[in-house]
C-alpha cells in the first residue's frame, strides 16, 4: 500500500468516525416533546377572569367542551362578555393534565406553540397567547395572536419561545425556570379581551382546538447513540489502518 492510499485511507476512517460522533452528539443535544388537546375533556381544563380594568368592569367568562363545530369535531368553546364601556380582561385557561419537569425531562430550549382558533364577530378585540405556571405563579408569553374580526378556524402559530418571552401579568423581572434544576410546569393559554364601542356592552364567541405545545428540551438520556458494533468497527479499522501505517516504516 502506498503512503498516499495508506493516509487517504487513515484520514477517510478518521473523519468517518468523527462524522458519525458528531452526527450522535448532534442528536444527543435535543429531543422534540408535543403536549397537545384535542378533545378538551371539560374535567381537564378550568378558567377563571384574572385581571379587569377599570376595576369596576364587569366581565363575564365561560368555557366547555363542545362535540361538534370544531376542526373537526370537538373543540374548546368560549364566551367573553363586557357590560362596560372600554374594558379590558384576561382570563386564563389552565390543562391540569399536562406537565413537564425540566429536571427530569431536559432543560428547554425552546417552545413552539400551535392551536386553532375561531371567533364571532363583534366591537371585541381578541388576543390569544401561551401560559405557564412555575413556582407558584403564572407567566404570559408577551407574543400573542391578535384577531379583530370574525373568523372561520384558521391555524395560528407562535415559535420559538424561550425564557425570556415569558413574564407575570403586569410585567416585571420574573421569568419562568427553563434550565435542568427548574421546578415542574404546567401550561395553558390566556385569552385578553377589549371592548371598543360607544353602544354599550358586547360579547364574543370563540374557541380553540388542536391545541399543541412543543418542546426542543437538551436531554440526551433517550437519544439514539451509534450502535456499539458501528463504532467498534470504525476503531478497530481506525486503528489497523495505523498498525499498518506503523509497520511499513520499519521496513
Amino acid at each position: 500500500m502506498s503512503k498516499t492510499m495508506k493516509g487517504g485511507l487513515v484520514k477517510g476512517a478518521v473523519s468517518s468516525l468523527f462524522t458519525l460522533l458528531l452526527i450522535s452528539s448532534i442528536e444527543a443535544k435535543a429531543n422534540l416533546i408535543n403536549l397537545s388537546d384535542g378533545d378538551f375533556n371539560s374535567a381537564d381544563w378550568q378558567y377563571s377572569l384574572v385581571y379587569k380594568a377599570p376595576s369596576y368592569a364587569t366581565i363575564s367568562v365561560g368555557a366547555s367542551q363542545s362535540l361538534t363545530g370544531g376542526d373537526p369535531d370537538t373543540y374548546y368553546a368560549m364566551a367573553t362578555g363586557h357590560s362596560s364601556l372600554y374594558s379590558f380582561g384576561v382570563a386564563l385557561y389552565q390543562n391540569t393534565t399536562i406537565s413537564y419537569d425540566p429536571a427530569n425531562d431536559g432543560a428547554i430550549i425552546q417552545i413552539d406553540y400551535s392551536r386553532d382558533i375561531y371567533r364571532s364577530g363583534g366591537d371585541i378585540t381578541l388576543w390569544d397567547g401561551l401560559a405557564l405556571w412555575q413556582n407558584g405563579m403564572w407567566f404570559y408569553s408577551s407574543l400573542s395572536t391578535t384577531l379583530n374580526s370574525n373568523t372561520g378556524w384558521q391555524n395560528y402559530t407562535i415559535n420559538n419561545l424561550t425564557a425570556n418571552d415569558f413574564q407575570v401579568l403586569g410585567g416585571g423581572i420574573p421569568r419562568p425556570d427553563f434550565s435542568s434544576s427548574g421546578s415542574p410546569i404546567k401550561f395553558g393559554f390566556y385569552r385578553a379581551t377589549s371592548l371598543n364601542s360607544f353602544y354599550g356592552g358586547g360579547g364574543i364567541y370563540h374557541g380553540v382546538d388542536n391545541w399543541s405545545v412543543q418542546i426542543t428540551n437538551a436531554n440526551s438520556s433517550s437519544d439514539p447513540i451509534p450502535e456499539p458494533g458501528t463504532v467498534g468497527l470504525l476503531g478497530l479499522g481506525l486503528a489497523g489502518l495505523i498498525c499498518v501505517g506503523r509497520k511499513r516504516r520499519y521496513y
